[in-house]
């Protein structure tokens, strides 16, 4: 969550694209209720046998009708909010070269330039995820949840239903030791990307060096080495 609060400035920002995606999203969660519930009369109708042929055909061009709207509307969402979120990854990168120019050579000599550009490319493409697949996620998890709560609790049973929701608090504190777990590895595979960029960028810079010393292999090695070590950081 706290990445979320840190975004703030750039939610604030393009609260329009967000608000209207979320607003689709709720209006999407619940077209998706109806299609079910309409299978369900449709079946109870059949085997009762107190259907008739039109109110199935009706019932048949609603459905797809329905399906058909979802599907467009699912375009509209994913466009605003995907798009906010490209349009964030441009304005971090635009930000960070600006702050890369403005540093002091002290600045680069501690940070190499592998490690500039993992943070310039792979971080900042992960704060780009939070800021869509993340606010889809967590959107889409409260607005489903709380659609299909109203729906078990006015048309089917509201005992039925706390017991179902009897496991969520095991379920939370699962995703929450098994999220900071996450978080912590995510964090150093983060760092070792950083070290695989500085070893290619460093090689690769250093390429006709290399090879007038004949240090081909003992580049590769130090390469494979680093690759493995971040493959093991990186793999689940």
């Amino acid at each position: 969550m706290k990445v979320f609060w840190q975004l703030g400035w750039f939610f604030k920002r393009e609260w329009r694209r967000y608000v209207g995606a979320m607003i689709i999203l709720v209006f999407v969660s619940v077209f998706e209720l109806i299609p079910p519930m309409a299978v369900g009369h449709v079946v109870d109708g059949v085997v009762a046998g107190d259907i008739s042929t039109q109110t199935l055909l009706w019932l048949l061009a609603g459905m797809l009708a329905i399906w058909g709207v979802v599907y467009l509307l699912r375009i509209v969402w994913r466009v605003w909010l995907f798009g906010a979120a490209a349009e964030l990854g441009s304005v971090l990168r635009n930000r960070l070269y600006d702050h890369f120019t403005r540093q002091s050579p002290h600045f680069f000599r501690r940070y190499p330039s592998g490690d500039i550009m993992a943070r310039s490319t792979n971080d900042v493409k992960a704060v780009v995820m939070t800021a869509g697949e993340g606010v889809l996620t967590a959107g889409d998890s409260i607005i489903t949840g709380a659609a299909v709560l109203i729906v078990m609790v006015s048309q089917i049973s509201w005992q039925l239903t706390i017991l179902a929701l009897l496991p969520m608090p095991v379920m939370a504190f699962l995703v929450n030791r098994f999220g900071r777990r996450l978080h912590h590895t995510f964090t150093e595979s983060q760092a070792a990307f950083s070290e695989l960029s500085e070893v290619s960028q460093s090689s690769l810079s250093a390429v006709r060096m290399v090879r007038a010393f004949g240090l081909e292999q003992h580049q590769m090695n130090q390469f494979d080495q680093v690759a493995d070590r971040t493959g093991e950081k990186t793999s689940p």
